[in-house]
This record gives structure tokens, C-alpha cells and sequence, in this order.
């Protein structure tokens, strides 16, 4: 069960991915610390 509610939840988030710039944020978001993220020196 818990197998098909992953498996749905992660179609869903992929579908609703609105395109390049939100994986190129969410890349630059893992890539580097939050504070260089964030703008925060």
C-alpha cells in the first residue's frame, strides 16, 4: 500500500514541476548551502 501511495505521490510532483527553472532551483538548492541560496552572506 504504502508502495502505491509513493508512487503516486512522486507522479504527482513530477507532473507538477512547472519546467527549467524550477529543477535549475531545486539543482542550485542542493548544490550549495542554504545561505548562498538564499542570498545570505
Amino acid at each position: 500500500m504504502w508502495l502505491a501511495f509513493i508512487g503516486t505521490v512522486a507522479m504527482v510532483v513530477l507532473a507538477d514541476m512547472g519546467g527549467k527553472i524550477q529543477l535549475l532551483a531545486m539543482v542550485f538548492a542542493t548544490r550549495f548551502p542554504a545561505r548562498a541560496v538564499f542570498g545570505v552572506c
